[in-house]
């Protein structure tokens, strides 16, 4: 059967178009005491793509498909604004966006940073992309429409492809459901394959189960927590025409689920999900959606951008009325031993292989750290050198150097991480400041506090002071000898 509009092979193309463009984002299997509510589930972790969302994917592949559009117009609750804008900047182009009452003041604000305009136009989604028409027709532009253009559904269906070669041989894949996009780009690509695809939508703005229920699309009320990611109106006739065939069926979950998945994704991995974001999982969490013995699911968790704050609520009492806190995987346990030379060479070898260009710790260095302050070799119980420790006389004399890719793989999967340490000596090397940016958007998306030492005996300057206090960082002390040369500097990035 061919999928109306969408084809695998369309998506295929669209993967090649915008690979260099897009992350391919990591899938995270929960364990049996995470927020999967005790199923085999594997998230989809597409809140680490370029602007917070798989919206990316989509607008990429539209614009690189019409290259010879200047303007690029959108109405959008947030996300799809965020990406179209994203992409126009980066291709060099203009971008108008309209934006309804209920988008998240966090977004407009990312909207406009990427060099957007930005209009109010309206209440609700349905009254921006009315005002984003009506712009069109009147001053030109192209449109880029969310979940009505090919290329955008061709674009989201690129999540499918990635999932499918990243956990193969999965019975279910839950996706949270707007206007259409997501679903029709990932049933499109799981398409006559062995793979339920079914919609998790809010219960207060679900148009595809009003939708399928009533053979075609009709208008909804749109109100709740995820209005501004997942609050359209009325589902798209391209996304219906897949969803009809290769949807199973689409469920509905309250605010309070939505809600409870959010925090429990946050409180289990320090994952921070927006409302919309954690709707698929809430389907599970909530029993809305109960998979049978065996069943292996996936779970696109789509959206992050968040106000961190929302997130602080109280962690839930665990036996003895303790904070309940998530646990270490025995072989991540960390354990600390006085450190030798031969550490670190060890660390650098791991480091050089992971990002060469950047002057890490090295045999040098400890030498003299051995003959002026206490080393130490943090190590995991599965034998993974995680960072050597160093500890100098006097106040703030913290410095360590990190095994970069054992941090990557694990910052926040685990509750358990409340401080990353980080050495900053490499922000004269352009690649070290992009992996510094990195390391330090992880870790504040994962809710972490970061510490930043840094040895580095060059001269005294205030440079390198202000380009961590880019990142929230708060110089706490250093060390200088007589001649003005930085010693050991360390502070706090929140």
């Amino acid at each position: 059967m061919i999928t109306p509009g969408v084809t695998r092979a369309d998506i295929e193309a669209a993967a090649r178009r915008i690979a260099s463009r897009v992350r391919h984002t990591p899938v995270l299997p929960l364990g049996a005491d995470g927020p999967g509510a005790g199923h085999d589930v594997t998230l989809k972790l597409e809140l680490t793509q370029h602007t917070g969302s798989f919206k990316a994917r989509g607008a990429f592949n539209f614009a690189l498909s019409h290259p010879d559009a200047g303007v690029l117009v959108a109405a959008s609750g947030g996300n799809h604004g965020l990406a179209v804008a994203y992409a126009a900047r980066a291709l060099g182009r203009r971008a108008i966006i309209f934006v309804p009452e209920v988008s998240a003041p966090v977004k407009r604000a990312r909207i406009a940073s990427y060099g957007a305009e930005v209009v109010v136009g309206g209440d609700r989604y349905a009254d921006a992309q009315l005002a984003a028409d009506a712009y069109v027709r009147d001053a030109g532009g192209l449109l880029v429409h969310p979940y009505e253009a090919h290329e955008v559904v061709a674009g989201q269906g690129t999540v499918g492809r990635e999932l499918d070669t990243s956990a193969p041989g999965l019975d279910t894949v839950l996706v949270a459901v707007g206007g259409g996009g997501l679903i029709a780009g990932i049933a499109a690509w799981y398409a006559d394959r062995p793979v339920r695809v079914i919609g998790v939508e809010p219960a207060t703005s679900c148009c595809l189960a009003a939708a399928l229920g009533a053979g075609e699309p009709v208008s909804v009320p749109v109100e709740g927590i995820a209005a501004d990611s997942l609050g359209a109106a009325q589902v798209g006739d391209l996304a219906f025409a897949i969803a009809r065939d290769h949807v199973e069926r689409s469920v509905t979950v309250t605010d309070d689920a939505i809600r409870t998945a959010q925090l429990s994704l946050w409180e289990a991995a320090r994952i921070a999900a927006e409302p919309g974001g954690a709707t698929a999982l809430a389907a599970l969490v909530s029993g809305a959606y109960v998979p049978a013995g065996g069943e292996r699911v996936g779970v696109v968790v789509c959206g992050g951008n968040v106000d961190l704050a929302s997130l602080a609520a109280p962690d839930p009492p665990a036996a003895g009325g303790q904070a309940a806190r998530g646990q270490p995987h025995p072989e991540d346990e960390i354990g600390l031993r006085p450190a030798t030379a031969a550490d670190a060479e060890r660390l650098l070898a791991l480091n050089n292989a992971h990002v060469p260009a950047v002057n890490h710790l090295g045999p040098a260095d400890i030498a003299w750290f051995l003959d002026h302050a206490s080393v130490t070799v943090a190590e995991t119980a599965g034998g993974e050198l995680a960072a050597l420790l160093v500890t100098l006389e006097g106040p703030g004399s913290a410095y360590a150097s990190l095994n970069y890719a054992w941090f990557v793989e694990r910052v926040g999967r685990f509750a358990y991480v409340d401080r990353i340490v980080v050495d900053g000596r490499f922000q004269g090397h352009g690649l070290g400041q992009r992996l510094y940016r990195d390391i330090a958007g992880r870790a504040r998306a994962a809710g972490m506090q970061m510490v930043c030492a840094e040895v580095n005996l060059v001269p005294r300057n205030e440079q390198s002071l202000r380009f961590h206090e880019r990142f929230g960082f708060r110089l706490l002390g250093e060390r200088v000898d007589d001649s003005g040369k930085r010693l050991a500097m360390v502070g706090l990035a929140l």
